[in-house]
């Protein structure tokens, strides 16, 4: 089956290009805070909610420098690649999604210029079934903790909402293994 490069460039130094994404959730479609030895805060709704209503009370409230940090990047310009002024409050989660639709929306859009194509609903001879990926695809890995079982629920509206942005079903191709050695290098063996 002939594959159609993504650009001129590439055609020239082969006839195919495969294109791996690996993707990881928290801290890239979600703002994660670091929380001193606790675990990061997500910028959330309801994380914004509490620190907002306790910010004049914080003096000696017991997580003082957890409303800190959080209320300081909600209203952190984003700086890069967004318009002056803009602050991280745009990416906050909106309820009940564990992630900022807005990031998901630009992940999409990433998707899209890869240029994944959703797979076919028939496979070829006729069965149903997914397609078998071709020379020239995309397959996108998930690389985040969001592969393990315990957050399917999570990892199911994530690609809803992928979907949505695409206009077309959205499912993660391979996950890499659920043992790692927790770092950024071991969600990627």
């Amino acid at each position: 089956m002939p594959c159609a490069s993504p650009a001129p460039a590439a055609a020239a130094a082969s006839d195919c290009v495969d294109t791996l994404l690996f993707v990881d959730i928290d801290g890239v479609l979600n703002v994660g805070i670091r929380d001193g030895s606790k675990p990061p805060l997500l910028l959330d709704e309801s994380s914004v909610r509490s620190a907002l209503r306790l910010w004049e009370e914080r003096e000696g409230h017991p997580e003082r420098d957890s409303i800190e940090r959080l209320v300081a990047v909600l209203q952190r310009d984003c700086g890069h690649g967004e318009e002056p002024g803009v602050t991280f409050s745009k990416l906050t989660c909106a309820a009940p999604h564990p992630f900022s639709d807005v990031l998901v929306r630009r992940f999409a859009q990433l998707v899209r210029s890869s240029g994944w194509q959703p797979q076919s609903s028939t496979a070829p001879g006729g069965g149903v079934g997914a397609a078998p990926r071709i020379s020239g695809s995309v397959t996108c890995v998930l690389t985040s903790t969001w592969r393990s079982p315990q957050h399917r629920a999570r990892l199911e509206q994530l690609e809803a909402a992928v979907s949505r942005h695409l206009g077309s079903k959205f499912e993660f191709d391979a996950k890499t293994q659920a043992k790692e050695d927790h770092s950024p290098e071991g969600r990627l063996r």
